[in-house]
């Protein structure tokens, strides 16, 4: 198995269908799996998703015993992931380049020194596309090193990184706490545990939903502020 596609999600009836549709849509040469695994939604979430399984064989369907958060419903996705690539798609997000994943999944074959492939990411507000935060697009290498003030400098977005499945086999405990429910302590973790570059391709292929779908964006500024505090 080359790649294993994430969707942790909870109620995410009204976006989900949408963003496995932006997986299967994809062109690709290689076979991957998208798991899909439900924190205990109470909508019409695992109606959908079960459809979706039941029609297609690389889509999976599992569903925690219990509402446990973001952080650890992918430690689970996780363990059952087969893939060589990892890549995790928030339910309310979408890719947009059908073929996206093919030059991930090609750059990361043709370059094992790097563990991590990413591109830029649009913002959807309300019904606008917020084109801000690109990094100019342009193509850029980030190396590994120990430099404190510098390891969180850049960021991609969740549904704009692909990486080398370091998680699979991994006993790492700390991803079970809620501060690592986010892309950018795991993309660390990665780096720490391969020792190896991470690649801008330089262009874009998702979009990222601030429209409150999701856990981060329906909170507040102070709520996000806060959280970001009490985990620490």
């Amino acid at each position: 198995m080359k790649l294993s596609v994430i969707i942790p999600v909870f109620n995410g009836e009204d976006t989900i269908a949408f963003a496995i549709e932006s997986v299967l849509y994809q062109n690709v040469n290689f076979e991957f799996e998208i798991i899909i695994f439900d924190d205990c939604s109470t909508d019409g979430t695992p109606d959908i998703a079960k459809c979706y399984a039941t029609r297609f064989s690389c889509v999976k369907y599992h569903r925690n015993d219990a509402n446990v958060g973001n952080a650890k419903t992918f430690f689970n996705a996780a363990r059952v992931s087969r893939g060589e690539y990892l890549h995790v798609l928030d339910a309310d997000d979408f890719f947009t380049n059908w073929n996206k994943l093919q030059k991930q999944v090609d750059f990361l074959d043709a370059n094992p020194d790097y563990c991590a492939v990413a591109h830029e990411s649009v913002k959807l507000n309300e019904d606008s596309i917020n084109l801000e935060g690109l990094n100019k697009t342009t193509e850029t290498t980030h190396k590994y090193g120990y430099d404190a003030p510098n390891l969180f400098r850049f960021y991609y977005h969740t549904s704009a990184f692909m990486y080398k499945n370091v998680f699979q086999n991994l006993s790492c405990g700390v991803l079970m706490n809620d501060f690592c429910r986010g892309d950018e302590i795991r993309i660390q973790i990665v780096r720490a545990v391969t020792n190896e570059k991470i690649k801008n391709l330089g262009s874009i292929g998702s979009v990222y939903n601030c429209n409150g779908g999701g856990l981060w964006t329906s909170m507040s500024r102070q709520e996000q502020k806060s959280y970001r505090i009490e985990c620490l």
